[in-house]
């Protein structure tokens, strides 16, 4: 059976919920061979269907989800609600059984009782009327572009309106307000006087450029004396301006939208429009202008200050001028598409708002270059949103800005709103943003807000929050501390400060506030602390500072910070003292700094850094620095503090010349100590003359002496001579003899010899008492019991003191940098200079210099060290200020054009200098290698020895060392060597030896051996295997000896 009207227009409701098009609805009327359920299995695969199922877009019968979304949407369509749960299973499994969707949408529709019913009728009914009127009296033909949407407003409504009584009456009337809108009427403006009224659709009323009676100028069509009346569906004025015509204020009224393009006047001025004569308008877009436009006299403010939409699309070069007619204004939106360009902004200014614009937010799309003046930059609140590229600026830097609110806009936003003091929230979304705010929107001022007022989060992405001064002055040490952003800081990465930053007292930059996005403290211009300290507080662990100027003369106390880089694109890096917390009673106050990486990237620019021991750095272990000019590093724990024994490793690397300086605490120098010597003089006088014939004469007696120093306290002393005389020749000697005083010294010394604290001698009748104990002792002086018992004792007996005694002062090792392993510097193009002293760490020193290395170190537990320049100074230890001098150092090498190496002092585990790498590097040059090792302690047992290496250097010198040596000549050629103090011999514990064996010889008959002077000169007999000399100061006359013993052959 043929199906009926009604039943085609239901299809439409339980399909699409829309009115049936006339010429659907007569075309399906026309197949009288085709049942409604074949209409209704027409209809599934029809476009449209598709398009709304995605169920009959791809059938598939065990898809649930979409087979449950198909049946459901029916039921919403024709009854205005879902399906029961039983029924939804119902409708399902037939689908599923095989039934076709055209007879399941038959079925429900045939199915429907009481109040479902009723409203498929209703629907069903208003379905074909809006077919019929449509046909009647539309904008035939009916077409899916145009009339697909009132086709399905026809049908609006929920269920509670479509069961209500006037239910169809209403629909009725409404799908004939449809259908007269769906006319859309184009009225022509022209030169002359128009007068237009627009009709219920959609009016269009075009008034382009016409071309002027000379036929060369183009004149507006739009004219003052125009009126254009609108009242449709909607009302759209597309009007061409270029300051031609009498008077520019037409008479418009009820039309909502203005699509402006402005051209340059043909005399002067651009396109103009007042609008005092104008009511209706919604819209006021500037489209496709190259020249400024300007509106006067604009209203259409509603009474909730909402304004009329501003619109610009497709403007270069221009500016758009809005003069509002003395208005209050709350909300200002403004909608750009394509505006500016990067190279030229467009200008949107807005005049005539009484007080400020409470809200403008401008909705961004494919690229907008805006800059906001007078008023329109003159907002309390700023919501942007849209996507694609925006660069924006304000006048003043929005100076009355309180908010902004950019979390819609997706794209990457660069925004400065450095003029608002008063700003209490920032928000952005998912692009990469960098917004700059006033440094007083984050201060406490106490004038406003209260502490910590300000919120900012911005979104997604990788985002900058930069700070301002608020004009063009510098930030000082106050702006630094008065910062406060506890209101909450989210998703920033970088904050950076777009100024030049001065101290001009100690400054602490507290960042508590921030989550835990932040990264990054950078400087867009300088940093200049002016020796000022700048301290970083509640910082996260790992932070970078870039500074894009200079970092110049600060004191940096990193606080919780423990892995830091500083990054300067300037000239300068200067940090004069790294200074960590030191607080035991605060929590997380310890030093914590563990890594400090810093990098100079401008050509010819420096890095200067001073860290001492005792400004809390204990926590530092890697320190590197790598600069684009000269590095200057000085790490100084020479004083009492907590030193920097965790420091492992340091790195210097600079494009130019590099210094480093490491001190730590001196040791105690050994002394050696001195026995104290007395001296005391014995004066006695002979008794008288005795016995004939002899005639002798005698002295004796005791001397008795203390000191404190004696264990005894006290030692007593005799002495008894009698000098006998020639008899029948000479009497005996006279009393006062001196012989009598040289006995009497001679017993006296000797039973002072006998004590086990001191040694005693005399010459003549001086004693002379040499202490045992080293230091100042204490005098042997008279004590009671001294007297002669014989003759005469002069007293008091006095010791002096000739030599002082003087206590021996033991090495002690100094202390510093324990954790040391590695040290390396690279002059890429200049001069090393490298000095270590007091460095206690077991590490690695590596040196390399385009021009000159100069390296000193002692007392340092370095174990090997490798320097390499153009001319190399390398000193090792040093006699006079050498404490445990460098004796873990176990190797050396060096290698240049020129070398001079001195070691001296400590160097108990040394076993090799390799200079084989001293040699010409290019024809032109002339090598030397200078060696002193004349002072070096090798502390070396029976048997051991070290070995020089030695290249093909053009000359060589060296003062050789007692302890046995080999000098291994290992390069391609032997030049002019000069050898002072070598051991020739067989001894093996003393014996040098010349290793020659890399050139091949086998034997003393390869070489000529031959005195000259005091010296001894070897040569290659056949002058092949290497063309020099090796001359062995002083030992000429030593020729079989050398040969046989001190040689080594291959």
């Amino acid at each position: 059976m043929a199906a009926t009207k009604a039943q085609i227009a239901a299809l439409y409701v339980g399909y699409f919920n829309r009115g049936a098009d006339p010429e659907g609805l007569n075309y399906w009327l026309s197949q009288t061979q085709m049942s409604v359920v074949e209409i209704a299995n027409s209809f599934a695969v029809q476009p449209e269907a598709k398009a709304t199922y995605a169920f009959l877009a791809t059938p598939n019968l065990q898809s649930i989800p979409a087979i449950d979304q198909f049946v459901t949407e029916v039921y919403q369509n024709v009854f205005e609600r879902a399906p029961d749960q039983a029924g939804l299973e119902f409708w399902r499994n037939e689908i599923l059984n095989g039934k076709p969707p055209g007879r399941v949408v038959v079925d429900i529709e045939s199915g429907a009782q009481g109040d479902d019913k009723i409203i498929l009728d209703r629907k069903t009914e208003v379905s074909a009327y809006y077919a019929d009127k449509f046909a009647l009296s539309g904008d035939t033909p009916w077409t899916v572009e145009k009339d697909l949407g009132n086709a399905a407003d026809a049908l609006d409504g929920d269920r509670a309106f479509w069961l209500s009584a006037n239910a169809v009456t209403d629909a009725k009337a409404h799908v004939d307000v449809l259908v007269a809108e769906s006319f859309d009427t184009v009225f022509e403006l022209t030169t002359g006087v128009d007068n237009y009224t627009g009709g219920p659709g959609i009016n269009v009323f075009n008034a382009a450029l016409a071309v002027g009676i000379d036929g060369l100028v183009a004149v507006q069509t739009l004219q003052g004396a125009d009126t254009l009346t609108g009242g449709g569906l909607e009302d759209t004025l597309n009007a061409e301006l270029n300051n031609t015509g009498t008077t520019q204020n037409p008479t418009i009224t009820d039309i909502e939208v203005y699509n402006l393009t402005s051209f340059a006047g043909p005399i002067f001025g651009s396109g103009n429009l007042d609008l005092d004569r104008a009511s209706g308008y919604e819209q006021l877009w500037n489209r496709d202008s190259r020249a400024d436009l300007t509106l006067i006299n604009v209203r259409g403010v509603d009474a909730d200050g909402n304004a009329p939409i501003l619109g610009m699309d497709n403007v270069r070069d221009s500016t758009y001028n809005i003069d509002y007619d003395t208005l209050e204004i709350e909300n200002q939106l403004v909608v750009a598409d394509r505006v500016g360009t990067e190279f030229s902004q467009v200008e949107l200014d807005i005049d005539g708002v009484v007080g400020n614009i409470g809200t403008l937010e401008l909705n961004v799309s494919n690229g907008v270059y805006l800059f906001l003046d007078d008023e329109a930059a003159d907002i309390e609140n700023l919501i942007l949103a849209g996507s694609g590229i925006l660069e924006l600026e304000g006048e003043d830097d929005f100076v009355n800005l309180e908010t902004l609110n950019a979390a819609d806009y997706t794209g990457d936003l660069d925004l400065d709103v450095g003029g608002a003091e008063f700003l209490t929230s920032a928000i952005t979304g998912i692009g990469d943003d960098r917004i700059e705010i006033n440094h007083a929107a984050f201060t406490d001022r106490g004038d406003a807000g209260t502490v910590g007022d300000l919120s900012v989060d911005l979104g997604g992405g990788v985002n900058i929050l930069a700070i301002d001064s608020g004009g063009w002055w510098d930030l000082d040490s106050s702006d630094i501390t008065g910062l406060n952003f506890t209101g909450g800081v989210a998703n920033v990465q970088t904050l950076a400060f777009d100024d030049d930053v001065r101290l001009d007292g100690d400054a602490t930059l507290d960042l508590s506030g921030f989550d835990a996005d932040l990264t990054t403290i950078a400087f867009d211009q300088e940093l200049d602390g002016n020796g000022n300290m700048l301290t970083l507080a509640d910082a996260p662990v790992d932070l970078v500072m870039h500074a894009e100027g200079s970092i110049d003369w600060l004191d940096l106390n990193t606080g919780n910070v423990v892995n830091l880089d500083i990054i300067v694109d300037g000239s300068e890096l200067d940090i004069d003292a790294l200074i960590g917390p030191d607080d035991p009673l605060t929590p997380g106050s310890e030093a914590v700094l563990q890594t400090l990486d810093l990098v100079q990237t401008l050509a010819g620019g420096d890095i200067y850094l001073d860290v001492f021991g005792t400004d809390h750095v204990e926590a530092l272990e890697e320190l590197s620095a790598n600069g684009a000019g000269d590095v200057d590093i000085e790490l100084d724990d020479t004083a009492t503090g907590k030193g920097m024994d965790a420091l492992r490793n340091v790195s210097v690397i600079a494009a130019n010349s590099a210094e480093l300086v490491i001190s730590g605490k001196t040791g105690t120098v050994f002394e050696a100590g001195v026995n104290q010597v007395d001296t005391l003089t014995i004066d006695v006088t002979a008794g008288a003359s005795s016995g004939f014939p002899a005639y002798s004469r005698s002295v004796a007696g005791d001397a008795v002496f203390s000191s404190g120093d004696l264990d005894a306290g006290v030692v007593a002393t005799n002495y008894q001579e009698t000098i006998f005389g020639i008899p029948f020749i000479g009497p005996a000697p006279s009393p006062t003899s001196v012989l009598f005083d040289i006995a009497a010294a001679d017993d006296i010394a000797d039973d002072l010899d006998a004590l086990s604290e001191i040694n005693a001698l005399n010459i003549g009748s001086t004693i002379f008492v040499e202490w045992q104990d080293f230091g100042p002792m204490s005098p042997l002086q008279q004590a009671p019991g001294t007297g002669a018992t014989t003759g005469l004792l002069a007293t008091p007996i006095n010791f002096t003191t000739l030599i002082p005694g003087e206590e021996e002062v033991p090495m002690v090792p100094g202390e510093g940098f324990d954790g040391m392993q590695s040290i390396t510097v690279d002059a890429l193009d200049g001069d090393a200079d490298v000095e270590l002293t007091d460095v206690y760490g077991t590490f690695t020193l590596e040196v390399t210099a385009s021009d000159n290395a100069w390296v000193d170190l002692n007392n340092t537990n370095a174990v090997s060290v490798v320097v390499s320049a153009n001319h190399v100074d390398l000193d090792i230890g040093d006699e006079v200020t050498g404490t445990i001098g460098n004796w873990n150092l176990e190797t050396a090498t060096v290698s240049g054009v020129s070398a001079v190496v001195t070691l001296e002092d400590d160097l108990g585990d040394f076993t090799v200098l390799d200079a084989s790498g001293v040699q010409d590097v290019v024809e032109s040059d002339v090598s030397s290698l200078t060696l002193d090792v004349s002072e070096a302690d090798y502390d070396l047992a029976a048997g051991e020895y070290v070995t020089y290496k030695i290249g093909a250097a053009d000359t060589v010198t060296s003062d050789a060392n007692a302890a046995r040596e080999v000098f291994a000549f290992v390069g391609t050629d032997i030049g002019a060597v000069t050898i002072d103090d070598f051991n020739p011999g067989a001894d093996p514990s003393t014996g040098d030896r010349l290793d020659l064996s890399s050139f091949g010889i086998t034997g003393a008959g390869q070489l000529i051996f031959t005195d000259v002077g005091a010296d001894l000169v070897i040569t290659d007999l056949g002058a092949d295997d290497f063309s020099g000399s090796i001359t062995l100061l002083g030992l000429a006359g030593n020729t079989t000896d050398v040969a046989t013993f001190n040689i080594i052959y291959a």
